[in-house]
Formats: structure tokens, C-alpha cells, sequence
């Protein structure tokens, strides 16, 4: 006999109809009650394999894009930043020369 699990409830089944509870979707424990394999999967299409590896491929590719861009922009904000800088000291170096006159 060996113990399965669905829906937190757990059933002793003889060992030789194992594979058709995990084909139902119960999942083996072990004598401690932890599980000691996951669900069989379903054969997934070949279309859907490769439907996914191009989403996959295609949403890499907008990564590296969107990285680049990001990088791109933090450069053109330390660029901006500093202008703004350099113009504020000369807004102060105007006012000042105001003063002084």
C-alpha cells in the first residue's frame, strides 16, 4: 500500500493503481506524509512548443531592447541634470552680479 494526497485529503491505495491516481491528479507521499513526485504532465503540441519559444525569444529580444533604452536615458538624465546644474550656478552668478552693481 502506498499513500496519496488531493485536496488535503490522504488516501492508502495499493501500489499496482498508483499510476492512475496520479492521473486523476493525487500526488505520492512518502512514509513522513511529503510528497514524492509531482504531477505527470500533459504532452503539450509541438505547435505550442515552439509558439512558446518564439514568445520567449520575442519577449528576450524586448528586454535587451528596453535595457538599452534605460540605459540610454539614464545617460540623457545625467546629461540633463547637469546642465540644469550649471545653469542654476549661472542663475546664481547672474543675481549675484546684480547685486554687486
Amino acid at each position: 500500500m502506498i499513500k496519496v494526497k488531493k485536496d488535503n485529503v490522504i488516501y492508502s491505495i495499493p501500489e499496482d493503481e498508483k499510476k492512475d491516481y496520479l492521473k486523476r491528479g493525487f500526488l505520492p507521499l512518502d512514509d513522513k506524509g511529503n510528497i514524492i513526485e509531482e504531477k505527470i504532465q500533459k504532452n503539450i503540441d509541438s505547435k505550442d512548443i515552439k509558439k512558446l519559444n518564439k514568445t520567449i525569444e520575442d519577449l528576450t529580444k524586448q528586454v535587451e531592447d528596453l535595457t538599452t533604452e534605460k540605459l540610454n536615458l539614464e545617460t540623457e538624465k545625467a546629461d540633463l541634470t547637469k546642465q540644469v546644474e550649471d545653469l542654476n550656478k549661472l542663475i546664481e552668478e547672474s543675481k549675484k552680479n546684480k547685486k554687486d552693481e
